[in-house]
């Protein structure tokens, strides 16, 4: 079975930088959305896709961070960060990638679907 410290520190080599609480919420959110009453009952087969998934949870929380903090302008000096937010969204979308890949070979279902599709209706009259 998982163990919440042994995971956070492993998620701490995936998002370096982020305090401890941070990460253990992280974890437990992510087992706690995977319908397991505690890290504890996560299961050696699935703790790699728990991890994924809250990397997953904790690059869309940076990301969420850097878009709100894009451009800054302080008494006359500019920092413009707005690439910062487009690199976290490159990272969330690797990231995602990687828990469909773990959460197949752990044999769980994936919380988050696969790609979305799209189609065009017609009207009956051609316009």
């Amino acid at each position: 079975m998982a163990d919440l410290q042994t995971l956070a520190t492993r998620l701490l080599i995936r998002l370096p930088g982020r305090a401890n609480t941070e990460l253990e919420s992280w974890v437990t959110e992510a087992a706690l959305q995977h319908e397991y009453a505690a890290v504890a009952d996560v299961p050696d087969r699935a703790a790699n896709a728990i991890l994924s998934y809250a990397e997953y949870l904790g690059l869309k929380a940076k990301a969420a961070e850097t878009a709100e903090n894009a451009a800054l302008n302080i008494k006359g000096i500019g920092v413009n960060k707005s690439g910062a937010s487009g690199n976290y969204s490159a990272l969330v979308k690797d990231a995602l990638a990687q828990y469909r890949r773990e959460a197949r070979k752990a044999g769980i279902r994936s919380l988050i679907g696969g790609a979305i599709t799209g189609s065009t209706v017609t009207r009956s009259d051609g316009r």
